[in-house]
């Protein structure tokens, strides 16, 4: 199958740091966090997970949390308008926020990470869906230190590739270099090495959560 990960985190910092710093708060700062960031939907605890499983679970109402220190790492699949609002809300706190992911089935790569003032520090997403015939490549901003070794053409692709590098590669250099743990394992390179040693995914406990609407719009339908 591959490796799929849907990971958005907010904090003072990269989330690495605090991943590494702090042990994770437990399912009661979890809880907190996800009506902190959801005030507007009802939280039903689903049980623990780790950031293997809880990055990219199956439903779309299910939400995994994990909080280190003053970084939250959200995993699932957060719809957009849920992403635009929480940039809004982190931006208003003096947050950064850090969203990565990665699907193996269509080779896809894409983070953004957005200064604590709201604006793009990084956006970069590449695709190639082999099914369709369709390769896609776009990108805001600098790139971060572990994307500086593709650009060089360390980890160049095949000559027919679409691509000066592999997208799924560089999200697992995303994924280390963001969050200091690993999917399938960057290729080395002296940025991945500065890294050191990285988390096991299946040690990093997260914490599951179902998000629905609040009552207060089941009243009005209710009412109609």
């Amino acid at each position: 199958m591959g490796f799929k990960t849907a990971l958005y985190a907010v904090g003072p910092g990269t989330p690495r740091d605090d991943v590494r710093a702090h042990a994770e708060g437990g399912p009661e700062a979890a809880r907190a966090a996800a009506t902190r960031w959801f005030p507007d939907a009802e939280v039903t605890p689903l049980g623990v997970s780790t950031l293997a499983d809880g990055g990219y679970p199956g439903s779309e109402d299910e939400l995994y949390v994990a909080t280190f220190g003053p970084t939250t790492v959200l995993g699932g699949m957060v719809p957009p308008a849920q992403v635009d609002r929480l940039g809004r809300a982190a931006a208003e706190a003096g947050l950064m926020t850090w969203q990565l992911m990665i699907h193996s089935v269509v080779d896809l790569c894409q983070f953004e990470v957005h200064r604590a003032d709201g604006t793009v520090l990084r956006s970069f997403e590449a695709y190639s869906d082999k099914e369709l015939d369709d390769s896609v490549a776009d990108s805001v901003g600098e790139p971060l230190p572990f994307e500086v070794p593709y650009w060089a053409g360390e980890h160049r692709e095949e000559e027919d590739s679409p691509f000066l590098f592999h997208p799924l590669e560089l999200g697992d250099a995303a994924i280390a270099w963001m969050f200091g743990t690993f999917g399938e394992g960057a290729p080395p390179d002296a940025v991945q090495a500065e890294l050191g040693g990285l988390a096991d995914p299946f040690d990093l406990p997260m914490h599951g959560f179902r998000l629905r609407t609040a009552r207060r719009g089941l009243l009005r339908r209710l009412r109609r």
